[in-house]
């Protein structure tokens, strides 16, 4: 896992589609290994039905995100509470993740980058 900036996260995050597939309270590290373990083809079958979303909008603060898909197709949803947290790009299952960390990494949300 490499750590980015936010500026560089958000930037991947609006130009790339995504979609939130872990958000979750707990160890970042315990929760990263938990997920890594998971196979591949587990992996697909349980975010086969997480929307893809696209970054329309970003501050220092909130990103907001346009839904591409599905029931809620054309809604915003938000990734709020951006100050302090920190950023990293992960590789696994041959995709690009980006995991953003709250402030104290008790909680963790990874958009894995369709693009």
């Amino acid at each position: 896992m490499e750590k980015i900036t936010k500026i560089e996260g958000q930037r991947k995050l609006m130009v790339n589609k995504s979609k939130m597939v872990l958000s979750a309270a707990g160890n970042m590290e315990a929760l990263l290994k938990m997920f890594n373990k998971i196979d591949k083809k587990d992996y697909l079958y349980q975010t086969k039905n997480c929307p893809s979303r696209i970054g329309v909008k970003y501050d220092s603060k909130n990103m907001a995100f346009k839904i591409l898909e599905g029931t809620q197709e054309g809604t915003v949803s938000y990734l709020s509470d951006l100050t302090g947290s920190t950023w990293y790009i992960h590789e696994g299952y041959g995709y690009n993740f980006i995991v953003v960390s709250e402030k104290d990494d008790s909680y963790i949300t990874l958009y894995q980058l369709l693009d």
